[in-house]
């Protein structure tokens, strides 16, 4: 019996099954075969053989284990599966038999993996591996959680001009590094745009592109090849093709992100906009989408440059969350006061005293030194926005085209492409990362930027101790060096060391008094040992030093909130919002109100922050806090199962991670699942067998279960490590405990 799976229409480029005769939604004639692939090849309908259809569980090419069929069509099956080899989940696309053996179709496939190979870009779905196992070729490739812009449209018809230039805008920075290669995508379209559930936007399927000869005027011709309705003119003629091809059809892409509509550029002229398009937009539009290419924006920076320009505009000002939820490493009241800072990479200031010239004491191509300069200041003063982190990468890597063996770039990148990683939790970016830290080794061993960039990274996996060592290596180098400072102070404040970490975050600030992030952090070093006086006092001063700084505005507000400041905090977060629409600051609004006893007013806060940040595990479980409070039972059961099965998410993730250990310890305990709660906790004492938080996650969980002894046991010693009775009465965990004189003699040894 034949497989039944739908494919992309020629024609209008909706779904339609592989049994239909015509397409249900513009009537051509379908006929799904090998020439619509290449047209020069000979007419042979396919229908998706039985021996690709795989259960879950089944090994593929002793390599792949299935978990689930995302789809399947003409061509073959896409499933999801885990790649033993890479230890990773991939999309794991497997090419029907008859495919596999026509020679033009496998080398297309395996011209998809040499040339997205040679990109490397976070904007961009990596392809892993090609391979042929019992007849049936296949594709390994990033795995994206997430939706294609095409599916996003149907659900939404037409997006807000923000999120529309947002989308495109990403779009173009992974055009442009993949026509610095000279690559021309020529199959740019909604189905190959992926969304994933941060926002972050990826080019996926190369499978139809070219190398052009000529990078900038382009030489080479081609078949009419791609998708009718995305095709520039030059395309659909067959003439020579460059990237100024691409962004045709980026910009078919944005007028329909716009209208909700396709234009069919054979029957109309798309440049002929519709009245509702906003005026603003209109000369982005026009020069996306000029007949002569010659007319168009020369390239995507240029492009760039113009929604660049746009979105500064308030009229187009941006709602999408941007900022990571960065909540405290701290268990605190329901999880429910969110500190802006997670992995905390400090950026800014990074060059000490090496940026005008290499390490090898040369001086530096001057357009290097200007595009270095601008990837730091989007790191020194907008590295808050996954926009303006890649924006900084972006610079980087127009720095390394003029230098490209200067080791002082390479960190830079590194340290970027760590702050992506933070934010996003990409695995590109980290793989990028770790690949700038290989190079800028190779380039010189001795640079006091190398350990810096190492600290990063054990700092984002949790690996306090290393991470300590790799920074005293780096204030070695350079005693003056103030983030390595911050750092370290960070460091020492999940290790425990209070005395250590405030002398590191005091030595910061004296070495840069005006950086708003020395401050910043500083604060968070005060809220983790309960100071909040003092927490609020360092974060007021990083908003006087950066009033636009939304991390900021969230952690005055949180310090206002733990303090009992009401009114305070509910002024900060209002400054907050009127930047940006965050779940974090949503987040805390939610939890104002829940400590004035609006129980209604914070679960609805919390339910707009859990739809910003679907993936992220507090703003479930504060839901599930204020839909108790409201009697809710079955909504705070499912608002708490689903906290503990995201958190859970994570430490699969991020198996070493003590955050995610120390919330799908939490959740699970809220959810019910004492069993779960107990390993992850447990989990996290063997990675951390004397962290203060590790030993009050524990206590906490023991209590929960209802084992008195263990709970304090444990809790005593915490308390003799440095938590502070402020930390331990935010825990609901304890309440049963509040009267049990053993109980409160442990509370007197932190007095």
């Amino acid at each position: 019996m034949a497989i039944v799976g739908t494919v992309e229409c020629p024609k209008c480029a909706e779904p339609v099954r592989t049994d239909e005769v015509r397409c249900g939604s513009c009537g051509v004639e379908v006929g799904f075969t090998v020439s619509s692939l290449e047209t020069d090849q000979r007419d042979e309908t396919i229908v998706p053989p039985a021996q690709i259809n795989f259960f879950p569980g089944h090994i593929f090419a002793d390599r792949f284990t299935i978990i689930e069929r995302i789809g399947a069509g003409g061509m073959g099956v896409v499933y999801k599966a885990i790649d033993t080899a890479l230890n990773c989940d991939v999309a794991l696309k497997l090419i029907q038999p008859v495919l596999a053996g026509n020679a033009s179709y496998a080398r297309r496939f395996r011209d998809e993996v040499r040339i997205t190979r040679q990109i490397t870009h976070p904007n961009i779905g990596r392809v892993h591996d090609i391979g042929l196992a019992d007849g049936v070729l296949y594709l390994s490739m990033e795995w994206i959680q997430g939706e294609t812009l095409q599916a996003l449209l149907r659900q939404a018809v037409t997006l807000k001009e923000s999120r529309a230039l947002e989308f495109t805008e990403k779009i173009a920075m992974a055009l442009e590094a993949a026509h610095a290669r000279g690559v021309v995508h020529r199959d740019l379209k909604p189905a190959n745009v992926m969304i994933d559930r941060r926002g972050n936007t990826f080019v996926l399927d190369f499978g139809l592109a070219i190398q052009v000869d000529d990078r900038t005027t382009g030489t080479k011709k081609s078949k009419k090849i791609g998708t009718p309705l995305y095709m520039s003119p030059e395309q659909r003629k067959s003439e020579a093709l460059d990237g100024r091809s691409d962004l045709y059809a980026l910009g078919l892409i944005l007028r329909e992100m716009l209208t909700g509509r396709r234009s069919n550029p054979e029957h109309e002229d798309p440049a002929d906009l519709p009245p509702e398009i906003d005026s603003m937009l209109r000369p982005l539009l026009r020069g996306l989408l000029a007949e002569d290419p010659a007319d168009r924006f020369a390239s995507a920076p240029d492009v760039q440059r113009e929604i660049h320009r746009l979105l500064e505009h308030s009229a187009f000002a941006s709602a999408t969350p941007s900022e990571s939820h960065l909540s405290s490493d701290a268990p605190s009241r329901r999880r429910a006061v969110l500190w802006s800072l997670a992995a905390a990479l400090l950026i800014g200031a990074t060059a000490i005293g090496i940026a005008m010239l290499g390490s090898n004491g040369e001086s530096w191509h001057p357009d290097a030194r200007v595009f270095y300069d601008r990837g730091m200041q989007y790191l020194r003063e907008d590295a808050e926005s996954v926009r303006s982190i890649d924006m900084a990468l972006q610079q980087f890597n127009r720095a390394l085209n003029h230098e490209p063996e200067q080791p002082v770039i390479h960190a830079a990148l590194a340290e970027t492409y760590w702050l992506r990683y933070e934010r996003s939790r990409n695995e590109a970016a980290r793989d990028e990362a770790e690949r700038a830290i290989r190079k800028t080794a190779e380039l010189d061993p001795e640079l006091p930027l190398l350990p810096y960039v190492r600290a990063l990274g054990f700092i984002n996996e949790g690996k306090f101790d290393a991470a300590k060592q790799q920074l005293l290596l780096a204030i070695d180098g350079d005693p003056e060096f103030a983030p390595a400072w911050s750092q370290l102070g960070y460091v020492e404040q999940h290790l425990g060391n209070y005395k250590e970490a405030h002398a590191a975050h005091e030595e910061a600030i004296r070495l840069a008094p005006g950086n708003f992030r020395a401050h910043l952090y500083s604060g968070v070093m005060h809220e983790h040992f309960a100071e909040y006086t003092d927490a609020a006092r360092s974060a007021r001063k990083a908003t006087e030093l950066k009033p636009d700084s939304l991390t900021a505005w969230a952690n005055l507000a949180a310090a206002h909130l733990h303090l009992g400041n009401h009114g305070q905090a509910i002024e900060a977060l209002q400054q907050q919002l009127e930047l940006e629409n965050t779940p974090v600051g949503r987040s805390n609004l939610g939890t104002v109100f829940y400590e004035l006893g609006q129980y209604a007013e914070a679960a609805a806060e919390y339910e707009i922050a859990r739809g910003l940040a679907p993936d992220e595990p507090v703003f479930s479980g504060n839901l599930g806090d204020a839909l108790l409070m409201l009697k809710d039972e079955s909504g705070a059961a499912a608002a708490y199962a689903r906290a503990a099965e995201l958190a859970e998410e994570r430490v699969l993730r991020e198996p070493v991670n003590p955050v995610a250990l120390m919330e799908a310890a939490h959740y699970c305990a809220q959810a019910g699942r004492f069993d779960c709660a107990e390993q992850h906790a447990a989990a996290l004492l063997d990675i951390q067998p004397d962290g203060p938080m590790a030993l009050l996650t524990y206590s906490a969980v023991q209590s929960m279960i209802g084992r008195d002894a263990a709970a304090l046991e444990h809790l005593e010693r915490a308390v003799k490590l440095g938590v502070s009775k402020a930390q331990i009465e935010l825990l609901p965990a304890f309440d049963r405990l509040r009267d049990d004189p053993r109980y409160i003699a442990t509370l007197s040894l932190s007095d």
